[in-house]
């Protein structure tokens, strides 16, 4: 069970140096502006493609070896479900890589992205393999149209989640693999071993990025990586529902662990909204943003700390998962309470009082193109510029 694991970790390592390389061979990088993609020096963005190389690799040999029953195994059996996942997951992929080399427009990505989820939602009614919690077979037509609705949004924001909070180095690996760890001790725990398997098996891959990607990074994952890493934890979650023991802890686990970066994307299209401004545009008010302009956090305390946030919905998650349903009651409420507290605390309010104007504190100096302090000293603020559903990149395929 725990080879799969130990075997996307090594690939990913050894795949890493490769991508590097693959980048400088067609400049394939993610270069600073004087705005907000504020590292310092071009970047490859190209270490997803090493996540989604380790992890299928490492998926396919496990199940040579066992002869597929390692995924084939505990209370879900997805087997009819494997065709439509392989499909939604291939789509997705080449999404996220025309994302990275050709900058597809908001509108571009929704409509393959939720095809996808599509794919998903009719593989799990043909193989009577849709969360059971939604009760579609006795439902009617109206709750049966919403549960699909809800599913979609679901599938397709926890996509995007993971591309919007890749604004630092280090931070979406490292909220990614928290999370998927602790989906996987849910899967686990609930003795869904297929599911715990796969995620257990992503934390591996993306672990070996992230030895490349701490400050000061050296590949990003890209638009491709997060991409896949954001669509297979959002699909773990909404499969893994079935095998909690009740329809509120089943529904409420995955949004708790998912929390920080499914709150973060939620808090940036109500924001926008109230704000008077495209929802799907770019801004630099995410939680990391704040942190660093705000509170003037550095670089590295704003990863930790957030790393941190991440374990804390992770572990709730987790509680609430093997706890009596009065304790998940108390928890989800003192994780509210405290998102509240630390979203006044970050000045949100002030943001919407002053129609989105922040005053930048004096030890964060803006940078160049070339990863140069504008008044001219050097320095580099970690900042990868991601953070947003759409960035620009350097490469030679893009026209």
């Amino acid at each position: 069970m725990f080879i799969s694991p130990f075997l996307a970790l090594s690939l990913a390592i050894a795949m890493m140096p490769l991508c590097i390389r693959l980048a400088r061979r067609y400049a394939l990088f993610d270069t600073p502006d004087a705005m907000r993609k504020m590292h310092e020096g071009d970047v490859p963005f190209t270490g997803g493609y090493g996540i989604i190389l380790a992890f299928v690799i490492a998926v396919i040999t496990t199940a040579l070896l066992h002869g597929g029953e390692v995924f084939l195994t505990g209370k879900e059996r997805y087997d009819a479900m494997y065709p439509y996942i392989a499909e939604a997951t291939v789509i997705i992929v080449v999404l996220g890589v025309m994302d990275d080399l050709r900058e597809l427009s908001y509108s571009q990505k929704f409509f393959f992205q939720f095809f996808a989820a599509s794919l998903m939602v009719l593989g799990a009614i043909k193989a009577q393999m849709f969360p059971q919690v939604f009760s579609m077979e006795t439902s009617g037509v109206l709750i049966s149209s919403l549960a699909m609705v809800v599913s979609l949004l679901w599938m397709v924001g926890t996509t995007n989640a993971i591309n919007m909070i890749d604004g630092m180095d280090g931070l979406a690996g490292g909220t990614s693999l928290i999370s998927a760890l602790a989906l996987a001790v849910v899967a686990l725990l609930w003795g869904n071993t297929a599911l715990a398997v796969g995620l257990f098996t992503l934390g591996g891959a993306i672990l070996g990025f992230l030895l490349f990607n701490v400050p000061p990074a050296r590949v990003f994952m890209g638009d491709g990586g997060s991409m896949f890493i954001g669509f297979i934890l959002s699909l773990s979650g909404w499969l893994l529902v079935d095998s909690g023991p009740s329809t509120l802890t089943s529904l409420t686990v995955p949004i708790i662990i998912l929390g920080l970066p499914v709150s973060d994307t939620l808090l940036a299209f109500f924001r926008r909204i109230m704000l008077g401004k495209n929802p799907f545009s770019a801004d630099l008010f995410h939680i990391h943003h704040m942190l660093r302009t705000k509170r003037g956090f550095s670089t590295k305390s704003t990863v930790l700390l957030l790393a941190l946030l991440a374990a804390v919905y992770g572990a709730a998650g987790v509680l609430v998962a093997v706890t009596p349903g009065f304790v998940g009651w108390i928890s989800i409420g003192v994780l509210l309470t405290f998102k509240l507290i630390f979203l006044r605390w970050l000045g949100y309010g002030d943001i919407l009082r002053s129609r989105g104007s922040v005053p930048r504190p004096v030890n964060v100096l803006p940078l160049n193109g070339n990863g140069v302090h504008l008044n001219g000293t050097n320095g580099h603020n970690g900042l990868n510029g991601h953070g947003s559903i759409t960035k620009g990149k350097q490469s030679r395929y893009t026209p």
